[in-house]
């Protein structure tokens, strides 16, 4: 099924079988709302800007950025308003635990963390190349150079290798024990904890 025949979907998040949505690179949104065949289109970015990521951790509650460094807001059953968040540079993606703790990357492979409504830059030495937040406080994210970091008690650890030297190009976290990542040169690698 097509959803978006004219632009580049770039994102998707689905916090539940019966609720959806993914952005395109000309700003809009689309819903899904339990039929396969039912996505409703929104408008998020006025200004055709690319949406580059959402999260949403809850039907009630999305994240989107742009890459423009702008971040919208699902709240409520309608977007707020784009806020520059990392002072114009683009943002790349997002990972939301909750309405209170969220994760952006910028271009440079730079995160930005919303903590309680309050977003705050953080400078990383490589380029942080994705980034999942399973829970408040909470984050593991793999850069270009083979490495994972952690985020816990409010600071980033610095990068563990765990992949050579190869580029990362996602990481997906469903809980703090349970993470999958995928590089450059396809490769998988679980991360799993017992016990």
């Amino acid at each position: 099924m097509t959803v978006d025949s004219n632009n580049q979907l770039n994102d998707v998040s689905c916090p539940t079988t019966t609720f959806c949505v993914a952005v395109d690179s000309n700003g809009e949104g689309y819903v899904f709302n339990g039929s396969i065949t039912r996505w409703s289109a929104v408008s998020i970015e006025s200004n055709d800007d690319s949406l580059t990521g959402v999260s949403c951790p809850s039907p009630d509650f999305c994240v989107a950025v742009d890459d423009s460094g702008n971040v919208y807001t699902y709240q409520g059953g309608g977007w707020s308003q784009g806020t520059s968040i990392d002072n114009g540079t683009g943002l790349s993606s997002v990972s939301c635990a909750s309405e209170s703790f969220c994760v952006a990357l910028d271009g440079n492979g730079n995160p930005v963390t919303m903590t309680n409504g309050t977003w705050s830059s953080y400078t990383y030495s490589g380029t942080m190349e994705s980034v999942s937040c399973p829970a408040n406080g909470y984050c593991i994210a793999v850069d270009s150079n083979g490495g994972v970091l952690y985020y816990r008690n409010g600071a980033w650890t610095g990068a563990t290798k765990i992949d050579g030297n190869n580029t990362f190009t996602s990481i997906d976290c469903t809980a703090q024990s349970a993470c999958v990542a995928a590089d450059q040169n396809y490769n998988v690698l679980y991360y799993t904890t017992s016990g």
